[in-house]
């Protein structure tokens, strides 16, 4: 299942800002864009309705964090109690969890295991190439044409079920984590972010783009755009990003995979400097 529409949404002159974080115990009015595990014991969805919602193994919301606009994926990093989000507008979103003490929780039920584990079969044919534009980090990439077969619907509403969770070392949890604005950029892309991964440092984020471009960004300084991964000549519908090694205590080698509608994924070498991690 491919979205075809373009997000370009915002909120009507009507409409009425909702607080920050406001307790919403119903489900998504919207189509439901992205989830992410935030430990073993609950998930974080996002969606066109405007909202991120947290929500435990029962189904139950959690929580609520109201945004102006769609958000159109999400991504958390654990060590750092970050979650990130993805606009129509072509921006992005981060929060830091500010109650220790749900993230101290958080940490232990995300070393107890993995909430949902997924197996899916692909096929890839053809050859591989090297292109990639760059700007404050080194890149490469190579290109896979994925034949990939698969379908899907879209639906609103709440959390219905979750399979093939392991809760034998899970400590079970009904509070919420207290996420506070850390950064947002307002104009990353020239379109919607549909994808997006936190780096393992949980200093930088990657962003993927209906403008066909991939994006490095500092989250401490969103305006410096680190690094720019062009390739694809359609959406880029998913990145997925694995630390390679250590080449120095501020020097990053990371395998980044991109996919995208024209039909393919690329592979990308990124070397990143961390200016932080040296000081």
């Amino acid at each position: 299942h491919t979205r075809t529409h373009t997000h370009t949404e915002n909120m009507s002159a009507g409409d009425t800002p909702a607080k920050e974080g406001e307790h919403d115990p119903q489900g998504h009015t919207g189509d439901v864009y992205g989830v992410v595990a935030y430990d073993n014991t609950r998930v974080i969805s996002v969606s066109r309705d405007r909202t991120a919602r947290i929500w435990n193994c029962e189904g139950n919301s959690l929580k609520t964090i109201k945004l102006y606009e769609p958000l159109c994926s999400v991504d958390v990093h654990v060590p750092n109690n970050l979650l990130a989000c993805g606009l129509s507008s072509g921006g992005f979103y981060v929060a830091q969890n500010k109650n220790k003490d749900d993230a101290k929780l958080t940490r232990k039920n995300s070393r107890a295991g993995s909430i949902v584990r997924n197996n899916s079969n692909s096929r890839t044919k053809g050859s591989r190439d090297r292109s990639a534009s760059s700007s404050g980090a080194n890149s490469s990439s190579s290109s896979i044409d994925a034949g990939v077969g698969g379908g899907g619907s879209s639906s609103t509403g709440g959390l219905t079920g979750v399979s093939s969770v392991d809760i034998s070392a899970i400590s079970n949890s009904n509070s919420a984590p207290d996420f506070k604005p850390v950064c947002r950029c307002e104009k990353a892309h020239s379109m919607a972010i549909t994808c997006l991964a936190i780096l393992s440092s949980g200093r930088q984020l990657l962003t993927g783009s209906e403008d066909r471009t991939i994006s490095l960004w500092t989250i401490e300084e969103p305006s410096v755009r680190l690094a720019s991964l062009e390739g694809h000549t359609d959406k880029v519908e998913a990145v997925a990003v694995s630390p390679v090694c250590d080449s120095k205590e501020s020097s990053y080698m990371y395998l980044v995979a991109s996919a995208s509608s024209d039909g393919s994924v690329r592979l990308w070498d990124l070397h990143v400097v961390d200016a932080a991690a040296a000081a």
